[in-house]
């Protein structure tokens, strides 16, 4: 049997240690490098992506800490309604009451916005009917209204006789009532467009033995409210006591 060659033995081991060698210090293959690199990168983005959900949850938990308690809700309160006051008593009035300037009219309903009558407006002054009783006279001075809207008056008209030149005689008293006629009361009166209202005249109806006293032939008349005046006859006789009652709605 023939005994191996030493030194051939030599060189194989020689040649495995070369070769071996090699393998220790050759540099790795391309696609090898390039996926332990893939492997890097993407450890490194989940690294990062670790972190910053770290980070937004420590914020989130800082501000739900750091946000003020809510309020808790007010408990909700009946309130009772409040009872309305009883009415009170009308006071207690004495004696006559006059009515309200403006419930009196030639028609019965109020004249609160009216103007009033007056001569340039559509005013007219007339005399109206005559009555004569124990040496009483009286005479009616009639107020028509020919404008275009309803007007009011309220109180005396001035009055003056006049003899027949037209010069004054004597200025009527103002009185509420006479001996013949009067309301007895002051109350305002509208007049429609069309309609009229009145104030009695009277007088003693006689004539006086005294020369001073002279028969009246006339009236001057200025209705309430007006600076105009208008003459009116006075047809029976009258010398002194003359009157003039307030303006009452034509009857």
């Amino acid at each position: 049997m023939t005994e191996p060659n030493v030194d051939e033995h030599l060189d194989r081991h020689l040649l495995g240690l070369a070769r071996h060698a090699e393998r220790a210090v050759a540099p790795p293959p391309v696609a090898d490098i390039r996926r332990r690199a893939h492997r890097r990168s993407a450890t490194q983005r989940a690294s990062v992506a670790v972190l910053a959900l770290a980070v937004l949850g420590t914020g989130a938990a800082l501000a739900l800490r750091n946000s003020p308690d809510p309020e808790p809700p007010l408990p909700a309160q009946s309130v009772s309604p409040t009872p309305a006051p009883p009415p009170s008593a009308a006071p207690a009035t004495t004696g006559p009451q006059s009515p309200p300037a403006s419930a009196s009219s030639a028609t019965g309903t109020t004249g609160a916005a009216t103007v009033p009558c007056r001569t340039k407006t559509g005013l007219r002054v007339s005399a109206g009917t005559t009555a004569a009783d124990r040496g009483h006279y009286s005479q009616v001075i009639v107020f028509i209204n020919a404008g275009t809207a309803p007007c009011r008056m309220r109180g005396y008209p001035g009055v003056d006789a006049m003899n027949a030149r037209g010069e004054p005689l004597a200025e009527a008293r103002r009185t509420l009532s006479g001996y013949l006629a009067g309301p007895g009361s002051i109350a305002t009166v509208t007049i429609p467009v069309g309609k009229s209202a009145t104030a009695t005249v009277e007088a003693f109806a006689y004539e006086s033995a005294s020369p001073a006293c002279l028969p009246f032939a006339s009236l001057l008349v200025i209705p309430p409210d007006d600076t105009e005046s208008t003459v009116v006859p006075w047809s029976g006789p009258g010398c002194e006591g003359l009157e003039v009652h307030p303006v009452t709605p034509a009857q």
